[in-house]
């Protein structure tokens, strides 16, 4: 299980709070802007950040960016519907997806398995609440059906998936790369106090 200190916890929950600000409402990475991170933002900080206080923060934090991006950019009238309420559980579910592989990350090769399994379930249901909220609940679409919700799942899933597991894999190597850091900090300290 991860050991994270509740002082790196609030650095990394500020981070993520600042990279969604700057990156929710991309939905395509171009050269001067990065996908939207919003949702691999939700599955690592259920895994790194032990508060669900965190869910409460990152939900709020979306909440305002979006209001700031329908007053500056676009209208809110596209997307204030009844689908919005769909982002609670599809948010949720990423997060839930992160708690509940916290417990089983053993910090080994082995736990690959377990979190590329935990990205796509997670995303997947991401994905069916927040375009399927989209889709049947915004009154944006005619006709719906299951059928033209399957389509577009197919459509939009792989963009979503590919933008989560960019971002988590980010997110790994950072985390690997300070776990390394401080191993190696705690070995000279090691060495020194043996001298």
């Amino acid at each position: 299980m991860l050991s994270i200190s509740k002082r790196h916890q609030f650095v990394i929950g500020m981070i993520f709070l600042g990279l969604m600000a700057a990156t929710r409402g991309q939905h395509v990475a171009t050269l001067t802007a990065l996908p939207d991170a919003s949702w691999a933002i939700f599955l690592i900080a259920g895994v790194l950040l032990a508060s669900p206080w965190w869910l409460a923060a990152l939900l709020g934090g979306a909440l305002l960016t979006d209001m700031v991006v329908w007053n500056t950019t676009m209208s809110a009238d596209f997307c204030i519907t009844a689908a919005y309420g769909f982002l609670l559980p599809a948010y949720g579910s990423l997060w839930l997806g992160g708690r509940w592989l916290r417990p089983r990350l053993t910090g080994k090769l082995g736990d690959l398995p377990k979190f590329v399994a935990t990205m796509l379930g997670s995303t997947a249901a991401c994905e069916l609440f927040s375009s399927g909220g989209f889709y049947f609940f915004s009154d944006r679409f005619a006709d719906t059906s299951l059928a033209g919700f399957a389509k577009r799942f197919v459509e939009y899933f792989p963009g979503s998936l590919i933008s989560v597991a960019f971002y988590a894999a980010v997110a790994a190597v950072i985390y690997t790369a300070f776990t390394i850091l401080s191993l190696g900090n705690l070995a000279q300290g090691e060495h020194r106090h043996n001298h």
